[in-house]
């Protein structure tokens, strides 16, 4: 027995587990195996079978590209407020996130990568387009940044594309936010809620 035989053998011993491969073809059974070694086989079979796997979502190497544009009515004189709130929100979100280590910066332009964004201010006025200096991946952090800036905004939308072809908005009035449409990510249609079926196609 050569080593990548006896390799294959460890994999297969009571203390890995036997891998079910019912829905691997060859090509990927080495690939399961490896899964189940290092207790990834339920992502693995999630993954591999195309079910939607809420509780781990999206692999995070690999993320959930959007594409934001629009504009908010955010006065400037409220620029340090709402920079301040989405800090503080976004610091709730994220393990680590640290607003005074990564960005001390009280203008919201400044922080727009965190909300997934390109940021521009016009006057009174915010402008939302793609980040193509980031690397704009969806997360609980970015929507914290949309929620936590409505009380500073009079009006506006923001919409989003999503890189399966979701499509989803947050409307601004009043001090509120609401949400339009289904967030491909996670499959909520309202701000950090449970998951529902995508709409029809058809």
């Amino acid at each position: 027995m050569n080593a990548d035989q006896a390799a294959g053998a460890k994999l297969n011993t009571p203390a890995f587990g036997a891998v079910e491969s019912r829905t691997s073809t060859p090509a990927t059974a080495d690939v399961a195996r490896l899964a189940a070694a290092i207790g990834l086989t339920r992502r693995w079979r999630a993954v591999r079978v195309g079910v939607r796997n809420i509780d781990d979502r999206r692999l995070p190497a690999v993320g959930y590209s959007v594409w934001p544009s629009g504009r908010l009515h955010l006065p400037e004189s409220d620029d340090a407020a709402a920079t301040a709130a989405a800090k503080a929100a976004m610091a709730e979100q994220s393990r680590w996130y640290e607003p005074d280590m990564t960005d001390v910066s009280d203008r919201i332009v400044d922080i727009a990568s965190e909300a997934r964004a390109s940021i521009t201010r016009d006057g009174d006025w915010i402008e939302f387009d793609h980040d193509d200096a980031g690397d704009p991946k969806w997360s609980h952090q970015a929507i914290a940044f949309y929620v936590a800036i409505a009380p500073f905004v009079r009006s506006g939308v923001v919409h989003f594309d999503g890189e399966d072809g979701a499509h989803w908005s947050y409307t601004y009035a009043d001090g509120r936010m609401t949400q339009q449409g289904w967030l491909g990510w996670d499959g909520s249609v309202e701000p950090f809620g449970e998951y529902v079926d995508p709409p029809s196609l058809e």
